[in-house]
């Protein structure tokens, strides 16, 4: 498939989803516009993920409530801190990095100094309400 995505310049940068590649993850862990278009350039099978209804699920399991929150909050912290973050499609590697640090990271971020920052102390409150947003 491609996927083509128009930067904030008007300019179009064409890239090609691999085979197993996920695209658009971000819709699944915040509210997320999508920054470009994906079409298939020959036949494929594709799987779509309504966000809302897997949301509403993963609430309904403790387990995995917990364990997709730490994962939710890496996300959105790696996409906080990355330059390039306005693109539907995301390097697997960083995806599988995030879910493995996902399975053994503690919530609290006090070790990396964001323990007192607004933006923490709104993730925290969201994941202690139950709500991945």
């Amino acid at each position: 498939m491609e996927y083509v995505r128009l930067n904030f310049r008007d300019e179009e940068t064409q890239e090609f989803l691999k085979e197993g590649q996920r695209a658009s993850e971000p819709a699944l862990w915040m509210h997320w516009l999508h920054c470009g278009t994906l079409s298939a350039k020959c036949s494929c099978e594709v799987l779509e993920l309504d966000s809302e209804g897997f949301r509403t699920i993963l609430f309904a399991h403790d387990r995995s409530l917990s364990f997709l929150s730490r994962y939710a909050l890496l996300f959105h912290e790696h996409m906080s801190h990355t330059k390039d973050w306005a693109t539907d499609l995301w390097n697997q590697n960083v995806l599988e990095s995030l879910a493995e640090a996902a399975e053994g990271r503690k919530l609290h971020l006090a070790d990396r100094g964001l323990r007192n920052s607004f933006r923490f102390l709104r993730m925290n409150r969201t994941v202690s309400q139950g709500k991945v947003t």
